[in-house]
C-alpha cells in the first residue's frame, strides 16, 4: 500500500531535471522563432519609417508653399511658419552626442493640421523613435533676372539601434544631406528651391497678364484721341495727362505705387490676377511716373518709370511684385508704350 502511493505521487508532479529541459526547449523555440521573425519585424518597422517620412515630407513641403514668403523673411538656420495668426520657428532638432533625437515638439504644433495622423506620432519612425529634422540656412539662385532664396529642410530617421550614425551629416550652408554609407539611416530632402521657383513662375504669368492688359486699355485710349502725338509722353504731359491725379487723369498714381487692385480696378482682371503668388505682401503696384526715390533690387538702382532709361513714348509705366527674401527683391515688368 505504501509503494503504491509513492507512485501516485510520482506520477503528479514533475522533477527539477524535467522542469530544466522544459525551460530549455521553449527557450530554444522562442529564440528559434525570434530568429525567424526579426527580419519581417524590421522590414516592417522600416516600412512605416519610409511612410512617416514622405508623410513629414508632404506636411513640410505644404507649409514651406503656404509660407513661402514667412519662411525666407529670415536667413538663419530656422523654418519659420505662421497657422492661424500663431507664428512658429521650427529649429532642427539633430542628435546630440548620444546620436538620439528629441521630439521635435514646436514642429509638431507647426504642421499639426498638415498631417492626418497625431502629429507627435507623425513625427516618430516604425520603432516610435523620434525624427531628425534639419533646416539650412537661406540660400540662392539667380534665375531668369531675379534671385530666389530658399531653404532645404531634411528629415532623417535613425536606424534599427534607434541612433543616427556618426557619418550621418547635414551641412547648414549648403543644404547637403549625407547618409552614413554603414548605417541603415534613412533621410528624406524638402528642397525650397522648387517652391520658389514654381511661385516665382506662376507670378511673372500674372504680372505679364496685367501689363498686357494695361498696354492694350493705354493704346485703345491713345489711339481714339485726334490729338494724339507720338513724341510725346501722355503719363506726364497734354493735352490728355494720363497721370495727372491732381487734375482728374483717369489713372493716376501719384508718384507712388499703388496695388493694381486699386489702381487699375476696372481693367477686366480677375482677383488672382492682381496678385502675386505669394500668401503675403502679395499685391501686385503699379507706378506712372517718376517716383520720389531709387528704387532698389538685390542693392542695384533701377531707373524708375518715365526716366531716360526707360521712358518710350507715348507713355511708360512700371509693375512690380514682392519676392521672398530681403527688403527690397522685386519682379519688375515695363509696360512701354511705342506706338
Amino acid at each position: 500500500m505504501r509503494a503504491c502511493n509513492l507512485r501516485s505521487a510520482r506520477a503528479g508532479g514533475f522533477t527539477l531535471v524535467e522542469v530544466l529541459v522544459a525551460l530549455a526547449l521553449i527557450t530554444g523555440l522562442t529564440l528559434m522563432t525570434f530568429s525567424a521573425l526579426a527580419p519581417w519585424l524590421n522590414l516592417r518597422q522600416k516600412v512605416e519609417t519610409e511612410r512617416r517620412l514622405e508623410q513629414v515630407k508632404e506636411a513640410l513641403e505644404l507649409a514651406y508653399r503656404t509660407n513661402a514668403m514667412t519662411a525666407e523673411s529670415r536667413s538663419d538656420a530656422v523654418l519659420q511658419v505662421s497657422v492661424a495668426g500663431t507664428t512658429y520657428v521650427i529649429q532642427s532638432n539633430a542628435p546630440g552626442s548620444n546620436g538620439i533625437c528629441l521630439l521635435n515638439e514646436t514642429a509638431a504644433a507647426a504642421l499639426a493640421m498638415y498631417f492626418s495622423d497625431d502629429p507627435k506620432r507623425s513625427l516618430t519612425d516604425g520603432a516610435s523613435n523620434p525624427l531628425c529634422i534639419y533646416i539650412s540656412r537661406q540660400l540662392s539662385q539667380n534665375r531668369e533676372g531675379v534671385t530666389l532664396f530658399y531653404r532645404v529642410i531634411a528629415i532623417v530617421a535613425p536606424g534599427n539601434d534607434g541612433v543616427v550614425n556618426a557619418g550621418t551629416t547635414f551641412d547648414v550652408n549648403t543644404g547637403r544631406l549625407t547618409i552614413g554609407a554603414t548605417s541603415d539611416d534613412l533621410g528624406v530632402i524638402v528642397n525650397g528651391f522648387a517652391t520658389q521657383y514654381d511661385l516665382f513662375q506662376e507670378t511673372r504669368r500674372r504680372i505679364e497678364r496685367v501689363a498686357e492688359v494695361y498696354g492694350s486699355y493705354f493704346t485703345a485710349r491713345y489711339l481714339s484721341n485726334p490729338a494724339r502725338d507720338y513724341v510725346v509722353d501722355y503719363f506726364v504731359a497734354g493735352p490728355f495727362p494720363y497721370d495727372a491725379a491732381a487734375t482728374g487723369g483717369p489713372i493716376g498714381t501719384g508718384g507712388q505705387w499703388l496695388p493694381v487692385s486699386s489702381a487699375l480696378a476696372n481693367l477686366g482682371l480677375g482677383p488672382e490676377e492682381k496678385t502675386s503668388a505669394y500668401e503675403s505682401s502679395n499685391a501686385i503696384e503699379v507706378a506712372n511716373q517718376a517716383l520720389s526715390s531709387a528704387l532698389l533690387v538685390n542693392g542695384v538702382q533701377v531707373q524708375e518709370p518715365n526716366s531716360k532709361a526707360v521712358a518710350l513714348p507715348p507713355y511708360t509705366a512700371l509693375l512690380r511684385a514682392r519676392l521672398p527674401g530681403p527688403a527690397g527683391n522685386y519682379l519688375l515688368r515695363v509696360v512701354p508704350g511705342n506706338y
